[in-house]
């Protein structure tokens, strides 16, 4: 682990307190909040578990993400990833939905969160893949991309996987999510969940799987399905020479 990673590492097997670089780095979201989710945060942390309070000047993570999921948001970092392509490039797209029947005021929805219903509405309304069936996540996002180029005219810039780029994948996996403690894009299929006592309304943290095989000594303690740690499954990571 490198020295970032240490200090990341160790403040999530804390507890639920996370820094504001954390808060940007990972969420992508600038602290504290502004206008009217400020005041909406503030009233939800006075109903929040007080028992999950951190110490100091951290803020806590968990009632950031259940802030979220109690309002149908996500950061637009995360929102971008789960399509495959950059923040800047969802950017692009929320210009030119409005194009397509979409209104860009209903899914972007400032403070850097994104409706959560924006992915689904943007697929019923793309016709070359509204009634398609996908092998993967990677299938989607390809196709997902050259919709977007052939209808919204976006070019899109990817979003790919850490780890499939490390290991040389042919084709390249996207990503979907980030890794909670490298912070680099992770694809569904190199991810495994760790259990930093997150409740389980909550999204897992989620570890590239070459990064646990290289730093399982530390990691081990913190995965939530132990079966996914062996040796056998972890046989093709330990070989890249690579780190994701």
């Amino acid at each position: 682990m490198t020295a970032k990673e240490k200090k990341r590492f160790a403040m999530l097997s804390a507890g639920p307190g996370a820094d504001l670089d954390y808060i940007s780095d990972y969420y992508g979201l600038s602290w504290p909040l502004s206008g009217a989710y400020a005041g909406a945060f503030e009233s939800f942390m006075r109903t929040a578990p007080k028992g999950r309070k951190p110490q100091g000047k951290l803020i806590s993570r968990i009632d950031i993400e259940a802030f979220m999921v109690l309002n149908d948001l996500s950061p637009m970092k995360w929102a971008a990833a789960r399509m495959g392509i950059s923040a800047g490039s969802l950017g692009e797209v929320l210009k030119k939905i409005h194009n397509i029947g979409m209104l860009p005021s209903r899914y972007d929805v400032g403070d850097g969160f994104i409706a959560d219903s924006m992915q689904d509405d943007l697929i019923r309304h793309l016709p070359g893949i509204r009634f398609r069936v996908f092998n993967d996540n990677t299938d989607f996002c390809r196709r997902l991309h050259a919709e977007l180029q052939k209808t919204l005219s976006v070019t899109v810039e990817p979003l790919i996987c850490a780890t499939s780029g490390a290991l040389g994948e042919a084709p390249v996996r996207f990503a979907y999510d980030f890794d909670c403690i490298t912070l680099k894009p992770l694809s569904l299929h190199h991810a495994l969940w760790l259990n930093f006592h997150k409740p389980l309304n909550l999204p897992p943290d989620r570890c590239s799987r070459q990064y646990f095989a290289k730093n399982k000594g530390m990691l081990s303690a913190f995965l939530l399905n132990p079966g996914e740690g062996s040796a056998e499954t972890l046989q093709e990571y330990r070989r890249s020479k690579v780190s994701a």
